[in-house]
């Protein structure tokens, strides 16, 4: 609630990553609302991105490793028309955040039951691929983009024809 009302963020995104703190947002649409949790998600997006841009000023065997969790990341970068100018901000933040990140220490795990609503370029950033069974067909298209950029594909060929039959719990890694 205090959140817009400070004259100044008590959170420092920076200080969070450099001396290795945990953070938790639950953003649930569910909880704050659907467009208060985009604008959050948004703005919070951005800060992570800048504080991890930010750390160039260490020397990369200087700089402490952090880690970023996120669950439903279609919801972060969504494929497809993005209407709302305010969504392709968060869209072009969530691809930079991947693709230049890991640059400056930042390792990123990103969740998504539907990976046919990721946005490709956002996808292909992340190096490990974590599939459990997967029925849809354009979520497994999806998968299958991924793995065309990877250097095996007989072996990526063998994860595909067992997307939809794996059982319940079980999955392969790929990375």
């Amino acid at each position: 609630r205090n959140i817009f009302g400070q004259v100044h963020s008590k959170l420092d995104f920076r200080e969070i990553m450099d001396r290795k703190k945990i953070l938790l947002c639950n953003l649930s649409k569910g909880l704050v609302g659907g467009e208060f949790a985009e604008l959050l998600s948004f703005i919070t997006l951005f800060k992570i991105e800048e504080a991890a841009l930010s750390r160039a000023d260490i020397p990369e065997n200087e700089r402490a490793g952090c880690a970023l969790y996120i669950d439903e990341c279609h919801n972060f970068a969504p494929q497809g028309k993005v209407y709302d100018p305010d969504s392709g901000k968060m869209v072009h933040w969530a691809n930079r955040l991947a693709s230049e990140g890991a640059g400056k220490g930042l390792t990123l795990f990103s969740a998504s039951q539907r990976p046919q609503k990721v946005h490709k370029d956002y996808l292909t950033c992340h190096e490990t691929l974590i599939a459990m069974r997967v029925i849809h067909p354009l979520d497994r298209k999806a998968i299958k983009d991924w793995i065309d950029g990877c250097p095996d594909p007989e072996k990526g060929g063998e994860v595909l024809r067992d997307l939809a039959s794996m059982p319940r719990g079980e999955g392969w890694v790929w990375s």
